[in-house]
């Protein structure tokens, strides 16, 4: 049982510790949760709205693969050919927008800075809680391993109490004659 105790005390300890990195991961995706939210105001006051970079260049590999991998009738490949040009001129255009806007790309950088951060507190946590559920498991066992010595032990000690108060019984009947 000193062992069991002592299991519930670390594993008590470590709870402390993940509602402690609980509180900081959720205190840090509201900064960034924040920082998002101003992110998207200043892409709407900025006209930046739409697709993102990642998005339309996403979409010209997808064209630029399809391209090369299918057979298009001319006016098809034509059409390909124009979105692709279309999505590299937004891109082109959006990538530049973005690098002239200091604030916004400061901004960005801080809300996925935050992001990381709190991603690894969640790890953390995580592997805490994962430490903490062990520790309770092995209490647990221990507990009923000795509940299981004990109902032995009970057991063992009732079969003993009959046996002596047999044993009795014919001493006595013995004494008598």
């Amino acid at each position: 049982l000193v062992q069991a105790q002592e299991y519930k005390k670390q594993r008590d300890q470590i709870n402390i510790d993940v509602s402690k990195y609980k509180e900081l991961r959720d205190e840090i995706n509201n900064k960034a949760n924040n920082l998002f939210l101003k992110i998207e105001n200043l892409k709407k006051k900025n006209n930046l709205n739409g697709p993102s970079i990642k998005q339309i260049k996403k979409q010209i590999e997808q064209l630029e693969f399809t391209q090369q991998t299918t057979v298009q009738t001319p006016k098809k490949e034509k059409e390909i050919v124009t979105k692709i040009k279309d999505l590299e001129k937004e891109y082109e255009e959006k990538k530049k927008q973005f690098e002239e806007n200091s604030i916004l790309n400061e901004t960005i950088e801080e809300a996925q800075k935050y992001r990381k951060e709190a991603s690894e507190y969640h790890e953390k946590l995580s592997n805490l809680a994962k430490q903490a559920q062990e520790l309770h498991e092995k209490m647990i066992q221990l507990f009923k391993d000795a509940e299981k010595t004990r109902f032995d032990s009970d057991a063992s000690h009732k079969s003993f109490i009959s046996a002596q108060e047999e044993a009795d019984k014919q001493h006595n009947t013995l004494s008598q004659t």
